[in-house]
Formats: C-alpha cells, structure tokens, sequence
C-alpha cells in the first residue's frame, strides 16, 4: 500500500510539473505590470500568474493559521475553565455533611417560628 501511494505521489507531481512547464513555456508574452506604486516592464506572463498565485496562498495561509491560532487559544481558556470547574465540584462533593448536633447557631435561628430572628441576630 505504501509503495502504490510512493507511486501515485510521484505521477501526480510529475504531472504537475508537466502542467507548469506547459503553462510556462505557452505562455511566455511579456506583459507590463502596474503595481500602484511601481511598474514592472516585460515580465513574463507565466511568471505574473505564478507569482500572483502563490501570493494569493500565502495570503490565505496567513489568514487561516491566525483562525487557527486563535480557535487554539480559545480551547486553552476553556480547558483551563473547564479543570477549574471540575476542581471545585470535586472540592464541594468532598464537604462532609453536619448532623443536627452541630449545625451551630445560625442553624438553629432558622428551624425558628420566627424568620427574621436570624436576620435581627446577624445586623
């Protein structure tokens, strides 16, 4: 399977430089380029549509690895997020539960008929 996928590599770049050598040589007029700011004269037009090809996929790269970086970013925060979440769920399911005996003071004001008792005793 390796050695037939070696093989399917190698025609298919074959193939591509076929292409090119192709496109280069068939398209070989001399063309000016105004780029705004300067003027390129007699450059080949195969070497304009190539450059300007692989500007385009540079630019996209960029694009695409700054959307990466930045999604890569954003599952950072919310792992970290996430683990500090699952830290304090841990940390609440291990507080030990008080019996009646030692709910303490403030416990005991709210089993009251009086609800505001507690409120009167806190202020």
């Amino acid at each position: 399977m390796i050695v037939l996928r070696r093989i399917l590599a190698a025609v298919f770049f074959l193939a591509l430089f076929a292409f090119a050598w192709r496109f280069a040589s068939e398209n070989s007029t001399r063309v000016d380029l105004y780029l705004g700011v300067t003027t390129i004269a007699a450059a080949p037009l195969g070497m304009v549509v190539a450059v300007s090809f692989g500007a385009g996929a540079a630019l996209a790269g960029i694009l695409m690895l700054y959307s990466y970086l930045r999604a890569q970013l954003m599952v950072r925060r919310y792992r970290i997020a996430a683990q500090r979440l699952e830290t304090e769920i841990h940390e609440l399911r291990n507080i030990p539960l008080a019996d009646d005996g030692h709910l303490g003071e403030a416990a005991s004001l709210e089993r009251e008929d009086n609800p505001g008792a507690f409120l009167e005793r806190t202020s």
